[in-house]
């Protein structure tokens, strides 16, 4: 999401975080996404189809937090799999 999505998704958060939002139905516990706000692979639409370790360098503060371990595992390989590989000689 960029710029015109950004403020949408921003209005629903308000909204969600105010109780605004719509709930009829939905388990109380439970809230409901747009369509729109949902990524398929959030890693490439922020790192792109391949990381390099030059943007690993320049981004230092980036993190991706999630919930429980087991999601920081498939993310940390998803995250290795797009990553280029470097090139090493020995001498």
């Amino acid at each position: 999401m960029r710029t015109g999505d950004e403020r949408k998704f921003a209005n629903w958060l308000l909204q969600l975080g105010d109780k605004l939002s719509n709930t009829d139905g939905l388990h109380p516990d439970t809230i409901e996404t747009p369509q729109d706000f949902i990524s398929r692979s959030f890693i490439t639409e922020i790192f792109g189809d391949r990381i390099t370790m030059e943007q690993v360098r320049d981004n230092p503060d980036r993190a991706v937090l999630c919930p429980k371990n087991e999601d920081t595992f498939k993310i940390n390989d998803e995250i290795l799999r797009l990553m280029e590989d470097e090139k090493v000689s020995l001498n």
